[in-house]
């Protein structure tokens, strides 16, 4: 008995026996439970990120095409992660609720129809988690095809990477999850924006730096920029280990799509419960942060009853004008 879990089961007759449960499917159980407490907790905090983001962009009053168009692509990611939560709960109950009935710990049911009805599942749920990949790499190659003004390179290479993205995320959808080969694009586009992103920052900065020969602190646009550039690599790195474990022989599942029952894909498979919330957030967030920068400044003015030096203070005033025009300017919700 020693290394495994008695799970008590109910007999017609009224009499109970005690299941054995190997180690393995032990762990898979837990795997899957604390997944979808995760997933849960990951799901609160999309929602509150949604909240935050309606409200800056409605507060514009979604003056733009591009402000309604990201607020229609944001709807339907935060629509497909509430689908691929429901998914992910109802395997979840499957796993559980298996090793009840027969002490065998799957999320297959016991007929053809119900085995139908998670293989359905598990093949949405990666189609969801396709479409939310794809629209949060437009979000993403938008923001920095803004922040270039729309520059003909820039544009070039967006446009290469996000064809490369949707190519590769269909044939991972048909090909039963063929997850690595749709990676590869995505990490790319993560890097390629951050980079780029990255650049105009320390490019905005050395004009700062050449036009002022001290300059006391960032403006608004460096601050926005500096917090783009590093969420940026953190959401590239995410992307990196994923890779890595889609393709290393000791972490990779048999198909690559999540609910693998292969204990070497406990890993791979808590990552991608995770990137199946932070897809949709990290966008959203860019919205909310660029939809928050574009709210009315106080503006300066000086204080009658102190004495000051007018070259200091027309300084500080110029500088937050500029901040400000440069926030509409570069960074447009």
């Amino acid at each position: 008995m020693s290394g495994y879990t008695c799970i008590i089961q109910t007999q017609p007759d009224g009499s109970t026996i005690c299941e054995d449960v190997a180690p393995y499917e032990k762990a898979l159980m837990e795997a899957t439970v604390g997944q979808a407490v995760l997933f849960s907790l990951l799901f609160s905090l999309l929602t509150t990120v949604m909240v935050i983001t309606v409200r800056s962009l409605i507060r514009n009053r979604l003056r733009t095409r591009t402000e309604r168009m990201m607020f229609s692509l944001l709807s339907v990611m935060y629509t497909n992660t509430t689908i691929m939560y429901g998914f992910f709960l109802y395997t979840t109950r499957r796993v559980v609720s298996s090793a009840g009935h027969s002490g065998s710990v799957t999320a297959d049911g016991e007929s053809p129809d119900q085995s139908w009805t998670i293989n359905s599942l598990r093949a949405g749920f990666f189609i969801l988690f396709a479409i939310n990949t794809v629209l949060g790499d437009v979000v993403l190659l938008h923001r920095t095809w803004v922040i270039w003004s729309g520059r003909r390179v820039v544009s070039a290479i967006s446009i290469i990477l996000l064809l490369a993205v949707i190519v590769t995320w269909i044939y991972a959808s048909i090909s039963n999850g063929a997850l690595f080969i749709s990676i590869v694009p995505s990490a790319a586009i993560s890097t390629w924006a951050t980079g780029a992103i990255a650049y105009k920052s320390f490019q905005h900065w050395s004009l700062r730096r050449a036009q002022v020969a001290i300059v006391s602190r960032r403006s608004r646009l460096e601050s926005i920029l500096h917090i783009l550039t590093d969420s940026g690599m953190v959401y590239t790195i995410l992307w990196v280990v994923l890779l890595g474990l889609s393709v290393h022989p000791e972490y990779r599942t048999s198909s690559n799509t999540v609910y693998d029952d292969s204990s070497s894909g406990f890993p791979i498979g808590w990552l991608q419960v995770l990137m199946s919330a932070v897809v949709p957030i990290y966008p959203m967030w860019i919205m909310m942060l660029v939809a928050g920068s574009r709210k009315e400044e106080p503006v300066v003015t000086p204080d009658l009853g102190t004495v000051y030096q007018p070259s200091t203070f027309d300084m500080r005033l110029r500088e937050t004008q500029t901040s400000k025009e440069e926030c509409h300017e570069l960074l447009p919700a």
